[in-house]
């Protein structure tokens, strides 16, 4: 019998060094891993206090925003030593203000890892999504709503695709406000579905919206879902080349709206 599955977010950061970091529940997204013995850890917990990102990063490497949440438009800098050890990073653009503020400054092209130098930050509002991406040799993360933001002001905005994979289920926005669009990309691969509407939040958002007929396979395209309450029990169902399965009593539902 499937349990309640558990959000988690990962991230990988390369620059000439591979680390693998542990993250807590989050999605679909990929597993981390450990960082090194010698790399500085801190937690920080999410907008209820339950879910949690550990962060990597020696030094000022590893120093966030998290003390300036919620300071919306406010700028401060930060000194990034010369060969640091990069930490995570959520978001691209706009990243989640647990990041390490070093490493998402190397990403947007203002600092390099083995120079270092100093940066800018504006604190921003939180957001709903943040989009992973790899540029200037680090990888960041994608993730769901996170309560602070922070943007580089001198920066060159960096291109980044905002299509979803369609492995990705709807518990990945547990925290966002509904009802939540997104895109699905096109040529997806068919994910799990439980339900035919509404259906179980652990089901793959793109393969129900083309169950729905909302979006066609070969196109992708934008969907608007919102979150409601779990049901008793879900049945089974066959449309568009989907083929759904039946569940029993869970936690949370979504559906499509116009």
């Amino acid at each position: 019998m499937r349990s309640l599955p558990l959000r988690h977010v990962s991230t990988a950061v390369t620059l000439g060094v591979v680390l693998v970091l542990f993250g807590a529940a989050c999605s679909s997204e990929d597993t981390a891993g450990g960082a090194g013995a010698d790399a500085a850890t801190t937690t920080a917990a999410g907008a209820d206090g339950e879910d949690q990102k550990e962060q990597t990063g020696v030094g000022d490497w590893g120093a966030d925003a998290t003390a300036m949440r919620g300071k919306v438009g406010e700028q401060a800098q930060f000194e990034c030593s010369a060969k640091g050890t990069p930490g995570s990073v959520w978001g691209t653009n706009v990243y989640t203000d647990d990041s390490s503020v070093c490493t998402a400054a190397v990403q947007v092209g203002l600092i390099d890892l083995t120079d270092g130098g100093t940066v800018t930050i504006e604190i921003a509002e939180g957001s709903d999504e943040y989009f992973g991406t790899t540029v200037n040799g680090v990888e960041s993360a994608s993730y769901g709503a996170w309560p602070g933001s922070f943007i580089f002001p001198d920066a060159e905005t960096v291109e980044v695709t905002t299509e979803i994979a369609w492995d990705r289920a709807a518990t990945f926005y547990d925290k966002a406000d509904s009802p939540v669009t997104v895109t699905c990309m096109a040529n997806g691969s068919q994910g799990s579905v439980w339900g035919t509407g509404p259906f179980t939040a652990d089901s793959s958002i793109c393969t129900a919206a083309l169950y729905a007929g909302v979006i066609t396979a070969h196109y992708g395209g934008e969907v608007t879902f919102e979150f409601s309450d779990g049901r008793d029990s879900y049945d089974s169902g066959e449309a568009n080349g989907v083929t759904t399965k039946s569940y029993g009593a869970y936690g949370d539902s979504f559906d499509f709206v116009d």
